[in-house]
């Protein structure tokens, strides 16, 4: 950076606020613009044929010339989901941690994107130069590892994008925040905080995953049954809860959903899962063993559970059908799916 002062920043909303997806922000420093994230909507029940919504880039097509980077916050689809579309019109790079970056380039290959792009992965220690302004991270607390807040440091104080966060004082370490490095930040002074923490309006605290966890043991060990399992493709943490259960009650696991398998590989190759070997069985084997020995981990369409529950319940699944015995967990909110089931499940878990 000079010496001059930012006469000019504007920090410009191209989705995610008051909606849950399609997370976009536009920072503009003088002539620069800096991208912080570019996710997608999944379709509200009215907007029939569409399979995802993505925000309105023109003002970036058009300015494409002054982006100097788009920096990912996590590995979520609606913080990154729409990077297939983006990246054909705007050739400027992508910064990410190493876990983002995999699923960033497993889903630009599912989604056919055939453009050329330019990938950096950073860390939270990590600081970038540019003409305008300075960007650095620190870690947040989240439901898949590796993420990251944003800073961009600029002459008149620091813009700090959180991504989606909450804290958790039972969190592991793959998912510890750098809180002190948070309170530094503030100390030094902040023009403006953009936060996201889904239910931040509500009173109360998020309940810690230890909890959770502890839950779905329980929930495992009480079922006499098989045992459905719906969750987003990304939720890494809750993925890893699943696994734990099962390893602990000696059940198999099958996976099922391409969302679901294309996140799990690529955690588990990067070491973000611990999972052992003999666990998992392919889905068409869930029929060799007993009942009561059976997990489903599944996910829908673009990542999200309700739809493969909804075609489970109505026996239109091509590979599980849900039928009396078995138990149902969603790990979503809300549990919309419940009136959906018949026979009825024995337990909706939500969260």
């Amino acid at each position: 950076m000079g010496k001059d002062k930012n006469n000019g920043i504007k920090v410009i909303s191209l989705g995610g606020q008051g909606e849950l997806g399609k997370n976009m922000y536009v920072v503009e420093v003088n002539e620069d613009i800096y991208l912080l994230d570019a996710g997608l909507m999944l379709p509200e029940d009215e907007m029939l044929g569409i399979d995802a919504v993505i925000p309105d880039i023109s003002y970036l097509m058009d300015n494409k010339e002054r982006v100097q980077g788009i920096f990912i916050t996590h590995g979520h689809e609606d913080h990154m989901g729409a990077l297939a579309y983006v990246l054909k019109y705007l050739p400027a790079p992508v910064y990410g941690t190493k876990l983002t970056l995999a699923l960033i380039k497993t889903k630009l290959k599912e989604d056919g994107f055939n453009g050329r792009a330019t990938f950096t992965e950073i860390d939270s220690d990590s600081l970038l130069s540019f003409p305008q302004a300075a960007v650095s991270f620190f870690r947040t607390n989240h439901s898949i590892p590796d993420s990251v807040g944003v800073v961009i440091h600029t002459r008149e104080g620091a813009i700090v994008y959180t991504g989606d966060f909450k804290f958790d004082q039972a969190a592991t370490e793959l998912y510890k925040p750098e809180i002190g490095k948070m309170a530094g930040i503030g100390e030094e002074g902040v023009l403006c905080l953009l936060s996201d923490s889904t239910g931040a309006e509500r009173p109360g605290y998020t309940t810690s995953e230890a909890v959770v966890a502890k839950d779905i043991t329980e929930a495992f060990h009480a079922a006499s049954g098989r045992i459905i399992v719906a969750c987003f493709a990304s939720n890494i943490n809750r993925i890893q809860h699943v696994f734990n259960a099962a390893a602990a009650s000696r059940r198999k696991v099958a996976v099922v959903g391409k969302s679901l398998q294309r996140v799990y590989e690529t955690a588990l190759n990067l070491g973000y899962l611990k999972v052992e070997e003999e666990l998992i069985i392919p889905i068409n084997e869930i029929g060799q063993y007993e009942d009561r020995d059976i997990v489903v981990l599944s996910t829908g369409h673009q990542g999200e559970p309700i739809a493969a529950l909804q075609k489970m319940a109505k026996q239109t699944h091509k590979q599980v059908t849900i039928k009396k015995g078995d138990t149902v967990l969603i790990s979503a909110s809300p549990c919309r799916a419940v009136n959906l089931f018949y026979p009825k499940p024995s337990i909706c878990y939500t969260g």
